[in-house]
């Protein structure tokens, strides 16, 4: 599943299902629950994540 986050004054939430590169299913909406949680979750994934740099022989960790 990915999910997005609408812009600076979009408010909305977008979750989309992929299966095998197609797309199954979307959902948007604009609850204030859903883009708490959608924010929360990408602030969890942003926390665990590392910076990725490139250099001339490829790319390496921070």
């Amino acid at each position: 599943m990915v999910v997005r986050l609408g812009g600076e004054f979009d408010e909305t939430v977008q979750m989309d299902v992929v299966r095998d590169g197609v797309p199954k299913a979307l959902v948007e909406t604009d609850s204030a629950g859903a883009r708490r949680w959608a924010e929360a979750q990408y602030q969890r994934y942003r926390e665990q994540s590392e910076r990725v740099t490139e250099t001339c022989g490829g790319t390496t960790s921070d």
